[in-house]
């Protein structure tokens, strides 16, 4: 049923009723505004009127949707990094290194000097020989003593070994240049001297030289003894025997001597003998100190090996090794070794080096470095140029960052990483807690690092907003490379990270979005509210999508 069409005259009263309205609305236009009415306290009486009656407050409903809902992604900055993040900062020398560490200091005789030791007197005063001794005089070398054939001896007088002593020292004259030549050393100690002990046998054949022998004074320090030179092969010379101390300041054993390079640097050699090793003078630690370095070069073509001890305590009495059997460069050039002595900061130690096989020279030794600022270090840790953004790290064991502070916008820490060797595994940890004492797994288990290439982890922290903490990368196997450790970012702002679990930022025709760093993540949104309202006997919902 259709309802009845206006009349005219009704059409006619809603147009007279518009008239009016628009005129009355234009007079009003033209009239004076009313005045304002203001109180003693100056305010417009309106405005009293709002106060007392305040506009209503938000009821603090949240949003329907979470905050950055459309995933608006990228990896951004955020708080402060880890002290020397990038390791930019470089290795340096710390405090005093030990006394006479490059070995510059002169050889000195320890004691009286052995009546005509060098033959200049023209005869063998002084000294008893047998069989065929005479005195000979060389151009280049001056007068010495020669001993020709079988059964021919030279016997010093008897001195008492000072307790400084290291070495006894002569020069040996191979005279031959078709044959061979060589003598044996004894010492004669004991009741009348009656005891005589083999120190050492050294012949060469059509050599036609003189070298400087040396032989370990150590055994004797405070005894009264002789020196004894027997015939062994040849026509050898003996000339300037003394008692020595060769490295002022260190203790030596073994067969040891003091040789100078081409440009006239001096080093200490240790050839073998028993108990072949160099103890520094000690060293007061400065409190940041991580390593005692020192120089080793390879003295023979076959493979030079060492070890490495730190002596401690009470009159160095705890010898502790610090570096396994380790070989010298195959090329038989000057390395510098850096042992790790951070458990020892502050303390006073001695620095000893072993011979294990061959030959091995020692220079600028018992010096204390910071290897790695800002970070503390275990094991064999040391930078290195040439990568990616300059420096990085490298290390077979643990590296521990200055503490942290979480700022609260920070989700994750990222981690810069490649691998060197064979099998590099290691983990990334979180130190929690007043004495960084807990332990947190956030690399999610053992990590394979890539030989290839450099990579980045990413973990996140976000659960410990505001907490201080250290970062720890522990070694597990092989050798580590890494750099840009603990940079704190933001890749998803609005969301929380809810586990240690790392995300990364991606694109495509659909705009930003976020993905696993590693296998999974875990986000938790702001809050929202969803507006439904519960009805009896019904179900009620709302539905979000998540693509």
């Amino acid at each position: 049923m259709h309802s009845p069409r206006p009349t005219t005259r009704t059409n006619r009263h809603v147009l007279l009723a518009r008239l009016l309205l628009l005129l009355l609305g234009t007079a009003l236009a033209f009239l004076p505004s009313p005045p304002v009415a203001f109180g003693r306290d100056g305010l417009p009486a309106a405005l009293r009127a709002e106060r007392r009656n305040p506009a209503p407050t938000p009821s603090g409903a949240g949003a329907a949707y979470p905050l950055n809902h459309t995933f608006d992604a990228e990896s951004v900055a955020a708080g402060s990094p880890a002290a020397n993040a990038d390791f930019e900062a470089p290795a340096a020398a710390v405090g005093t290194p030990a006394a006479n560490s490059t070995f510059s200091a002169p050889p000195a005789d320890a004691g009286p000097t052995l009546p005509n030791y060098n033959f200049e007197s023209g005869d063998l005063t002084g000294w008893t020989p047998a069989g065929t001794v005479t005195v000979q005089t060389d151009a280049a070398h001056g007068k010495y003593a020669k001993l020709t054939g079988w059964g021919s001896t030279l016997t010093s007088s008897a001195f008492t070994v000072d307790g400084a002593a290291q070495a006894f020292t002569f020069d040996l004259g191979y005279l031959s240049t078709t044959d061979y030549g060589g003598v044996k050393v004894y010492a004669l100690s004991g009741p009348s001297y009656a005891t005589q002990t083999l120190l050492n046998t050294y012949y060469c054949r059509a050599c036609g030289s003189w070298t400087s022998p040396t032989i370990s004074a150590a055994p004797y320090r405070g005894q009264s003894i002789k020196l004894k030179f027997e015939y062994y092969l040849g026509d050898p010379g003996i000339d300037a025997v003394r008692v020595q101390t060769l490295f002022a300041g260190w203790e030596v054993s073994g067969t040891f001597t003091r040789e100078t390079e081409g440009d006239g640097n001096v080093f200490l050699a240790l050839r073998g003998g028993t108990s072949p090793a160099a103890i520094s003078p000690a060293v007061t630690l400065d409190a940041t100190a991580q390593s005692l370095a020192f120089r080793l070069k390879g003295l023979t073509p076959s493979a030079d090996q060492y070890q490495v001890y730190l002596l401690s305590g009470a009159d160095f009495a705890t010898s502790t090794l610090v570096k396994n059997t380790s070989y010298a460069r195959s090329d038989d050039t000057w390395e510098t070794v850096h042992v790790n002595v951070s458990p020892w900061a502050g303390q006073q130690v001695k620095l000893k080096v072993v011979l294990m096989v061959n030959s091995i020279g020692i220079d600028d030794a018992g010096v204390p470095w910071v290897d790695v600022p800002q970070w503390g270090i275990t094991q064999d840790t040391t930078l290195v140029s040439g990568g990616p953004t300059g420096a990085y790290a490298r290390t077979n064991g643990n590296l521990v960052s200055a503490p942290i502070t979480l700022g609260g916008g920070v989700q994750q820490l990222s981690l810069s990483y490649r691998g060197d060797g064979t099998s590099p595994l290691f983990y990334v940890e979180l130190l929690r807690g007043a004495d960084f004492s807990q332990v947190v797994d956030i690399g999610g288990g053992v990590i394979t690092a890539d030989l290839a290439q450099w990579k980045t982890l990413r973990a996140g922290v976000q659960q410990y907003a505001g907490e201080t903490v250290k970062l720890r990368i522990r070694q597990y196997m092989g050798w580590g490379l890494y750099d840009n450790a603990g940079l704190g970012e933001v890749v998803v702002p609005g969301w929380t990270l809810t586990t240690v679990d790392g995300v990364a930022a991606g694109q495509d025709a659909n705009g930003t979005y976020v993905t696993p760093s590693r296998t999974a993540l875990s986000l938790r949104s702001s809050d929202v509210t969803l507006g439904v309202v519960d009805r009896p006997n019904a179900v009620d919902a709302r539905y979000y999508a998540v693509s």
